[in-house]
């Protein structure tokens, strides 16, 4: 899947998930189209990170702990795959 395609499909699935507010989110185009979203879930706070294809699942801010890998390439994955990854 195109890089900015998943990120914004992620953007939209996790604002329209009922008690998930998005706090943050960056796309870099001039890193591979690296991206970020922070969200927040019954008080809990997690990122959902593209680095370099590997959509990773961290513990607070986009900096935080690797809590998952939710898919090792981005890349092959189809819309369908990316949203049923994200938690």
């Amino acid at each position: 899947m195109e890089t900015k395609a998943a990120f914004d499909s992620i953007v939209r699935k996790l604002g329209a998930t009922p008690g998930t507010t998005v706090v943050g989110s960056h796309f870099d185009e001039r890193l591979f189209g690296d991206f970020w979203v922070t969200y927040e879930c019954d008080t809990q706070r997690s990122s959902i990170v593209n680095d370099r294809g590997q959509l990773i699942l961290v513990s607070g801010p986009a900096d935080g702990n690797l809590r998952e890998v939710l898919l090792q390439d981005l890349y092959t994955a189809e819309e369908e795959a990316v949203f049923r990854a994200i938690p």
